[in-house]
């Protein structure tokens, strides 16, 4: 009874752990259709509670938008990185900053998305154009994870919720619903591994806590775009050698870790990725243990140097008649 008993859980946890996804069931082998040209890279902080933990956690990745391919997105995206000053009708005469940094991720659903970006909750719908805007096109598809795309309440009602996709395998069933405008291209293998499982609850939630922008400067995104488009036609018609590997996005050690005293708004500038301290401090203390290196390991022959010059300046003294 007892071997029955013991044979049918072990069966029943089996089950479970093979539903839940994670990077490894990612095909890293296969070329997927190729990326837009990015005009930004943020990094981001998320923390939240392991699966089956009271610690809790941070993770650091980085996302690249699409700001050729939903130029509307991006802009929304990025001026609620910086935060916008409003006044909320109701909410006394004080003045709040609507921003990204400090919202909750509300929904995690394993093998599907997590959920975030609420910028006013349990009061209204935001974004930087109004309650509700519509999609721009579905040019992207959710053909791989960690895809970044905006959340709508029904077609032509989208706000500022986001969410990043964690199903392994391509869906389809988001496909021509959702307008996607980035993509984690760093730490993804963290997102699929830990946080997608993560428990979110009233005592354990999930804070989007940092964001750090840098602009990718473009000298012609529109012929890129262009570019991309050609690409992207060939790769449909059946060229797979214009495609790309994502193997990169699951390299943990290029994930760039944000800078913690920095300003929520603060743009990337210059910072050592996993430092965060400027690149000419990192320069000057690099020199200066070379420099002190370099004395302690010669240091007899300084000293003796030091000793003859002193010599010969207390014999060149001229002596004082009385």
């Amino acid at each position: 009874m007892l071997a029955n008993i013991l044979l049918f859980l072990f069966t029943m946890l089996f089950s479970m752990q093979s539903t839940l996804a994670d990077s490894a069931d990612v095909d890293l082998r296969s070329m997927y259709a190729p990326d837009p040209p990015a005009t930004n890279r943020i990094s981001m902080t998320i923390s939240y509670f392991p699966k089956g933990s009271d610690v809790k956690k941070e993770v650091d990745f980085s996302i690249d938008v699409y700001g050729t391919v939903c130029p509307k997105a991006r802009d929304n995206f990025i001026t609620l990185i910086r935060g916008i000053k409003a006044v909320i009708e109701g909410r006394g005469s004080g003045v709040m900053t609507l921003r990204y940094p400090g919202t909750k991720f509300t929904n995690v659903l394993p093998n599907k998305y997590i959920l975030g970006g609420e910028i006013l909750p349990g009061i209204s719908p935001y974004s930087i154009y109004g309650d509700k805007w519509p999609e721009e096109n579905f040019d992207l598809k959710f053909d791989r994870p960690g895809r970044i795309a905006m959340w709508n309440h029904g077609q032509g009602k989208q706000e500022s919720q986001f969410f990043i996709s964690t199903n392994p395998k391509p869906d389809t069933e988001l496909d021509g619903r959702y307008s996607i405008f980035g993509q984690v291209v760093s730490g993804l293998d963290v997102i699929l591994n830990e946080v997608q499982h993560a428990e979110v609850s009233s005592t354990k939630d999930m804070i989007l806590k940092y964001m750090v922008k840098e602009d990718l400067r473009l000298a012609k995104p529109d012929e890129l775009h262009a570019k991309w488009l050609k690409r992207l036609e060939e790769y449909n018609n059946g060229d797979k050698t214009k495609g790309v590997s994502i193997a990169r996005y699951f390299k943990a050690e290029e994930t760039a870790a944000i800078p913690k005293k920095m300003p929520a708004n603060a743009l990337y500038n210059g910072y050592v990725r996993h430092s965060g301290f400027p690149l000419f401090k990192v320069f000057f203390i690099l020199v200066s243990l070379a420099v002190c290196f370099y004395v302690f390991k010669h240091r007899a022959e300084f000293l003796k140097r030091t000793n003859i010059v002193s010599l010969k300046q207390w014999r060149s003294v001229p002596e004082t008649k009385a």
